[in-house]
């Protein structure tokens, strides 16, 4: 047991009961003893010194009184045994004692001293391991103070102060990394790392403070060009400086990345001259903005309105002039100057050429109309619109014919007969006015007007479809992929409103409620950015205009009337704003706007007549009705075609002058040096025509960016003759009917095992359990069902990136068709004869595109053959 284990030794009391032992003074001895064995119990030794003393008094006290006070005579044989037992017993002590003192006391020193030691030395080292090198200096201090010889001591004090002074160093560079002073930390961290290869994270932080001096050299290069406003050399430069590190000045860097790509994109729309490809470059640049801020207004309105320019470049170059003019003009009508003028002189052509195919066809009117469109933009020479428009007032005033009068005096007074005026434009030439229906000329008439209520028009009747197609297009998503429509669970149940993702595979949940109020909720429109769903609920009792979040977060009323009605709100272009009709106020329906957020509602009407249902008239939702827009105008052709034509003026006098046409505009009339004559129209290059109506059986439906943005188109199976199409619906009903056996009683489902996809086959009235097709270790999906009902071509990963297999309908025979090691084939569908499969496949470049083979896998090619993208095609049967 060690000095430490017996802390009675270090008592004083205790060397003076050893001096009380070897003095044989035994009471003094005892009384010492017994006050340490009470401080310090438990302790063997303490009890065997006291027990020694007690009996060495009690030796004392019996026998030597005995001896004292007997002088009884004695047996001397019997005292000795005793007497001798006594002083072996007194000898042994005395042994002990001289042995106790001269070698157990030293030893027992000697080794306290060494403990001392040891300790010193692990609280020492414990220290420095823990960084505190104070305490680790000043325990291997005091250790050298006991053993100054110690080598450990020595080498512990040294390392204790080098690594303090390591320390002093290492904060000394983080607080110049801390106040900016780069070079300087990058200086104080090199020394360490010389003096201390190793030492914490210094190598690490030396090579990001290095790689940081770089970064810095960029950043200070990339914000060099971009206070100078160049944009195509700060988008470089920042770009490359977000490669090398995502997170350096990350919100300084994509604010003014984004700003640089908006910048970038506008300059090059607003600089002439401009082409597609300087257009195309511009909204990849708009595109990469939205990616660094998703629906920014700025970027959003650039994106769309090259996506809508580029629409209707493509049709100008085609010179399908009409559709051009539908998505030219109301880019124009947002922003006149865009491509430097360019835009207004291709519409300004466009008008021309159109009036001139009417011209062509003698439908005077509807080319003066064209002409005088042409005339009122804002184009540097008008000129040749002018000429036109000068060689048809002639033709279009009509000429009195004199008759003879049976009384020469009285001269009758001709009334003048204007010429015929040029039909109105149509609905789709109105892109950010607001269309709506009204009786203010004693009957039902569909009118349009700009959004602060002036310049009202009443629109053709042709028009109709096309406004109620516009009504319906609301309710549809921005993307395509959702419809939001009000549904009633029965016949006196409220309607509720729903939304239904047309995207997802049939077996999935597709629709899910959006609003359930108690009560009637109805008129859902889709916001432009897709974010929010403006409607109409009766929840407070009263009609009013409500708006949700379209995940359904964040549900707001809007309007608050206490009787009166507030129906049919409209998003705005921009979405900022809310139009929608009301009987507050005046008792009758006007039309009314407010701010998103309900703010401002103010009336634009202002008129003793009823105007409802209005609806804003926004480009996206144009180009989501070009089928309705086309069905108009040939209803409008053909009530036109004989407008001028069927006019015959009354008979005028010889001396009546002719009217002055009110319809034609007050333009400058240019003085020609000679006579104009109107163009010879040419007769137009005779090119394939694809059918009038594109879903026909046997065509190839598809998905295609090749115009900016994903959209459906439909083609032959050749790949010619692409039309594209806007009936998602449609689309979505015939690729889940892929999924039906030709019988309709079954129907192919992928089921979850486990997380990993297998295919079964399930009775449409379950009468029967479900059949498992497929069972292996990789997904098998997208199954198809032949058109004679005895095979199935889906997809399968098990060679990784997936291929086209085909199996028997009931699972057996399994084989791959088509074989693209690293890439993927996917999305099959058998043409209606069942000889074919079409799919998409990436296996060219990385682009998808449309592929067919036969149905064995053999003769395969790429109809789409084009640098776009070209995915999940389904063959219409």
């Amino acid at each position: 047991m060690t000095e430490a284990e017996k802390p009675f030794m270090q008592d004083r009391q205790y060397g003076e009961a050893l001096r009380h032992l070897q003095a044989a003074q035994w009471p003094e001895a005892i009384a010492a003893l017994e006050a340490l064995s009470q401080r310090y119990p438990g302790h063997p030794e303490l009890e065997s010194l006291l027990e020694q003393s007690r009996f060495k008094a009690s030796l004392d006290q019996n026998w030597g009184q005995r001896i004292k006070g007997r002088r009884l005579p004695f047996s001397l044989k019997r005292l000795l045994p005793r007497l001798a037992l006594v002083l072996l017993f007194v000898g042994m002590a005395y042994a002990g004692i001289i042995l106790y003192r001269q070698w157990y006391l030293p030893s027992r020193e000697q080794a306290t001293v060494r403990a001392q030691e040891l300790e010193l030395q692990r609280q020492g080292v414990e220290a420095l391991a823990q960084g505190d090198y104070e305490a680790a200096r000043t325990t291997f201090s005091r250790l050298l103070d006991i053993s100054p010889h110690d080598e450990a001591a020595l080498a512990g004090l040294q390392e204790a102060e080098r690594q303090a002074q390591l320390a002093v160093d290492y904060e000394a560079a983080l607080a110049a990394v801390e106040a900016g002073d780069i070079a300087q930390a990058i200086a104080r961290l090199s020394e360490l790392q010389a003096r201390a290869p190793g030492y914490r994270d210094v190598s690490r932080r030396l090579a990001e403070l290095k790689n940081a001096q770089g970064l810095d050299q960029l950043f200070a290069t990339a914000e060099e060009h971009y206070a100078a406003g160049r944009w195509a050399e700060a988008i470089e430069t920042y770009e490359t400086l977000r490669k090398q590190s995502f997170t350096y000045q990350r919100a300084t860097v994509e604010e003014h990345l984004f700003e640089s790509y908006l910048a970038y994109g506008q300059a090059l729309v607003h600089a002439p001259p401009a082409g597609r490809e300087t257009v195309v470059q511009a909204q990849e640049a708009f595109q990469r903005a939205l990616s660094l801020r998703p629906r920014e207004p700025r970027a959003s309105e650039e994106q769309e309105l090259a996506y809508v320019y580029l629409q209707g470049l493509q049709l100008y170059e085609a010179g399908e002039w009409a559709k051009a003019i539908v998505f030219l003009r109301s880019v124009y009508d947002r922003r006149a100057d865009y491509l430097g003028g360019t835009l207004a002189r291709q519409l300004y052509r466009a008008y021309l050429s159109m009036g001139d195919s009417y011209l062509a066809t003698g439908e005077q009117a509807k080319a003066f109309q064209q002409y005088e469109m042409a005339a009122l933009l804002a184009v540097d020479d008008a000129s040749e619109a002018l000429l036109r428009i000068s060689g048809l007032v002639p033709e279009l005033t009509p000429t009195a014919t004199p008759t003879p009068t049976p009384t020469p005096i009285d001269t009758p007074t001709p009334t003048p007969t204007p010429s015929p005026v040029p039909p109105a434009p149509p609905i789709w030439y109105y892109a950010g006015w607001i269309a709506f229906l009204s009786e203010r000329e004693g009957e039902t008439g569909l009118y349009v007007m700009r959004s602060d209520g002036s310049q009202v028009r009443r629109l053709d009747g042709a028009d109709m479809v096309v406004y109620e197609e516009l009504r319906q297009a609301q309710q549809r998503s921005p993307d395509g992929k959702a419809r939001v429509y009000a549904e009633a669970s029965g016949a006196s149940a409220p309607t509720n409103l729903y939304i239904f993702r047309d995207d997802l595979p049939a077996d999935w949940i597709r629709r899910w409620v959006l609003v359930d109020h108690g009560k009637h909720a109805y008129d859902p429109v889709w916001s432009p950015d897709g974010t929010r769903i403006a409607f109409v609920s009766e929840k407070t009792n009263n009609d009013e205009i409500w708006v949700i979040n379209a995940d359904g977060t964040d549900e707001r009323q809007l309007t608050y009337n206490s009787w009166e009605w507030d129906k049919s709100p409209t998003w705005s272009p921009d979405g900022s704003k809310i139009a929608f009709w009301s009987n507050r106020i005046t008792g009758h329906k006007q039309i009314w706007v407010m701010n998103a957020d309900g703010s401002d509602q103010h009336n634009i009407s202002n008129n003793e007549y009823d105007d409802w249902q209005p609806v804003w008239i926004r480009p996206d939702l144009i180009a989501r009705v070009s089928e309705a827009i086309a069905a108009a105008q040939a209803k409008r052709a053909a009530a036109q075609a004989t407008s001028v034509a069927g006019s015959v003026p009354p008979v005028q006098p010889t001396n009546t002058p002719t009217p002055t046409p009110t319809a034609t505009p007050a333009l400058p009339t240019p003085t020609p040096t000679a006579t104009p004559a109107l163009p010879t129209p040419r007769p137009p290059t005779p090119k394939p025509v694809a059918p009038a109506d594109p879903w026909q059986k046997g065509r190839i439906v598809f998905r295609s960016d090749r115009d900016g943005q994903p959209a459906l188109y439909i083609m032959d199976p050749d790949g010619r003759h692409v039309q594209r199409v806007t009936d998602e619906a449609r689309y979505r009903e015939l690729e889940a009917r892929e999924a039906f056996s030709p019988d309709g009683r079954q129907r192919l489902v992928v089921l979850d095992n486990a997380g990993n996809p297998d295919i079964y086959a399930v009775t449409v009235d379950g009468s029967q359990a479900q059949r498992r097709l497929t069972s292996n270790s990789n997904p098998d999906y997208h199954p198809v069902w032949s058109p004679d009902g005895q095979l199935i071509a889906f997809v399968s990963e098990r060679y990784s990136g997936g291929d086209i297999f085909l199996m028997e309908a009931d699972g057996r025979h399994d084989r791959r068709l088509t074989y693209t090691e690293g890439a993927a084939d996917m999305h099959p569908s058998w043409s209606p004869d069942g000889s074919l499969i079409v799919f998409w496949s990436d296996s060219e470049g990385g682009r998808r595109q449309i592929w067919v083979m036969h149905a064995d896998g053999s003769g395969r090619r790429n109809i789409s053959n084009n640098t776009f993208n070209d995915w999940d095609p389904v063959w219409i049967k």
